[in-house]
């Protein structure tokens, strides 16, 4: 990781309108999730979203899409607080913390890979790490 790094767009050209900007911001976000998380997550893998990215109708499948995984919205709220209250029902009462945490889910939608737009992303994602990499040395 490196913290003098910095968000930038590249390859704008002058007939890229505002829809272009917007899709390079959400696959940017989409590409670097993956950069920081793919060799911890399995194709067979979930991943729970939840916060502000879950609301989006696009971001959840390019996650998906990108990760070659399930990706499950979760309904629940306060989460940090529902967190630290499965920590101490499972302390104070000697239950299994996954089965705790598995039995009080409220998912609300699952998105799964779409394997076209995978392909896609996986190409492209080659190219964006090449890139990132490349930054380093300027940043």
């Amino acid at each position: 990781m490196n913290l003098n790094s910095k968000a930038e767009i590249f390859g704008i050209l002058p007939h890229h309108n505002n829809f272009d900007v917007m899709t390079a911001c959400y696959e940017g976000l989409a590409l670097s999730i993956k950069d920081c998380y793919a060799n911890k997550i399995k194709t067979k893998d979930s991943l729970y979203l939840a916060g502000g990215a879950s609301k989006s109708k696009v971001l959840p499948q390019l996650i998906s899409n990108v990760l070659n995984t399930k990706v499950k919205i979760l309904n629940n709220s306060e989460l940090g607080a529902l967190g630290i209250s499965f920590l101490i029902d499972s302390y104070l009462h000697k239950k299994d913390l996954k089965n705790l945490i598995n039995d009080h889910q409220n998912i609300g939608h699952i998105y799964t890979p779409q394997r076209k737009h995978s392909k896609y992303l996986n190409n492209k994602y080659q190219k964006y790490k090449k890139l990132r990499e490349s930054l380093n040395n300027i940043w």
